[in-house]
């Protein structure tokens, strides 16, 4: 299958009651505030997931908050974002392989796949775990 297919195998209503749990707060018009936060907060503290419940406590899954993109982070651990501002860029996260060969052909299939679509991938950063 196709990377780009992935998304395209039923309409997302019929997807969504298997995923693991997602909720998304926002103001449509751009404005930040308190009260999403609150709000955000609120629906964390009811979403029923694994990792929001600690249930897989060894595996690193959890839950938590995405205020905005936190676009000073990016630009002093991703040397190659400094050129860019804020709304210039998408930020991505993927569990690749663990294995470098598997992992180095899936990345190339990825930065194929958003080249099609008109965009390039600028960098690529490991997370550090503990």
């Amino acid at each position: 299958m196709e990377l780009g297919q992935l998304g395209r195998q039923a309409p997302l209503w019929e997807r969504a009651r298997a995923s693991c749990g997602v909720g998304l707060i926002v103001d449509l018009r751009g404005r930040r505030s308190r009260g999403l936060v609150e709000d955000a907060l609120v629906l964390l503290e009811n979403l029923e997931h694994r990792g929001a419940r600690g249930a897989e406590e060894n595996t690193g899954d959890g839950a938590g908050l995405l205020i905005q993109k936190p676009h000073e982070f990016f630009r002093a651990v991703v040397p190659e974002l400094r050129a860019f501002g804020e709304d210039e860029y998408g930020v991505g996260q993927l569990f690749l392989p663990k294995t470098e060969a598997r992992r180095e052909r899936l990345k190339a299939r990825i930065e194929r796949l958003v080249e099609r679509r008109g965009f390039r991938a600028i960098a690529w950063r490991p997370v550090p775990t503990d």
